[in-house]
């Protein structure tokens, strides 16, 4: 399960069921999910699917920021968009020498419509290993 507890923002990402391709091409693997969104007061669940691929894009990008933050250099901002239209994460350096990173997100209960759940909180660059572990923990789901 890939979970994220930052401040007063909360976001966890459970597999249900693999959908495998068709042409036996992992990367294009379909990975059914419950995501479950909430802020303080509010709390937002979702069933969707995310792509294998798209899951080890995101996971290439977040290794890379943490990796130049680690080295002192500043990252590139990582942005994710759900190929399905319900999630965006995007991580953006706030403070280098703190290793500060502000995290945005919108949650959508359907695509392109419906409600959504937006906001940002700042989080510290230990947060990051902890996202990468679960996001591989996701993209291994079988």
């Amino acid at each position: 399960m890939f979970d994220i507890p930052a401040g007063d923002f909360a976001l966890s990402i459970e597999p249900l069921f693999c959908r495998p391709d068709r042409e036996n091409e992992r990367r294009h693997d379909w990975i059914a999910v419950r995501m479950m969104a909430s802020v303080p007061h509010i709390r937002a669940e979702k069933e969707s699917e995310m792509m294998r691929g798209e899951i080890e894009v995101l996971i290439q990008d977040i290794e890379k920021m943490y990796a130049s933050i680690q080295g002192c250099r500043k990252p590139r901002p990582v942005e994710y968009r759900a190929m399905e239209g319900i999630l965006d994460l995007d991580l953006t350096l706030i403070d280098l020498p703190r290793g500060a990173v502000r995290l945005t997100f919108a949650v959508w209960s359907e695509p392109a419509n419906g409600i959504r759940l937006i906001g940002s909180v700042p989080i510290d660059q230990t947060f990051l290993p902890g996202m990468i572990s679960g996001l591989r923990q996701l993209a291994a789901f079988e």
